[in-house]
């Protein structure tokens, strides 16, 4: 109920019949030391990463540690970014891939936080998986009401394409690395689509073996 109070007040004050003062709902938010939160978090970030490893058959230890000391996990555990526990979504994506409707709720929750896990989707249509493309589908569509009462879905809409051009060429994705290499941004972004397409339509023309639904 709290959280509806905090929607109503900010879409007022959006359309203006609120001062900026009515705003102080959001300290209601804040429930907990920092010190409580940032342990909570750093927990829930190393949690999500040795899960997912584990849930993906990992069991050496080595590569735990491996894993940790990777600067793109370090990155995440120290912005604590939903990185890592978007990582243990897709593990579990992977682990239910041959099960009807699990890897598309669970992609839909995914889409939920972050959009750019879309191709996960295509790939899911492309083992055949539909029943479970849809679905994951129609959750993040769904999903997208949540934000309605905050900001309206177009101006959103607008802030991710803004969000993207903005960072993309600082991500860990072919796109950057070919834009650090020196290449345009119209010729980075077709290798990267070139480079996903192929890969599904490789994934398409082969066997259903499982080295080729990676």
């Amino acid at each position: 109920m709290r959280t509806l109070r905090l929607a109503r007040r900010l879409r007022a004050f959006r359309e203006g019949r609120i001062e900026s003062h009515g705003l102080d709902a959001w300290e209601e938010v804040v429930t907990s030391p920092a010190g409580v939160s940032d342990w909570v978090i750093t927990v829930l970030m190393l949690g999500s990463l040795a899960g997912a490893l584990w849930i993906l058959g990992v069991r050496d230890w080595r590569v735990f540690g491996a894993t940790l000391l990777w600067p793109p996990v370090v990155s995440a555990y120290q912005t604590a970014n939903v990185t890592l526990p978007l990582c243990l979504l897709c593990a579990l994506i992977w682990r239910g891939r041959h099960r009807a409707w699990l890897p598309g709720i669970v992609l839909g929750a995914a889409l939920a936080i972050k959009f750019f896990l879309w191709p996960l989707a295509v790939w899911l249509a492309a083992m055949r998986r539909l029943r479970a493309s849809v679905a994951s589908v129609a959750i993040a569509a769904a999903s997208l009401l949540l934000i309605e009462p905050f900001i309206a879905i177009c101006t959103y809409v607008d802030l991710l394409r803004k969000l993207s051009n903005t960072f993309a060429g600082g991500s860990y994705t072919i796109y950057a690395f070919l834009l650090e290499l020196g290449a345009g941004s119209m010729v980075a972004r077709t290798v990267t689509l070139a480079a996903g397409g192929g890969m599904l339509l490789l994934r398409g023309a082969g066997s259903r073996s499982d080295w080729l639904s990676v």
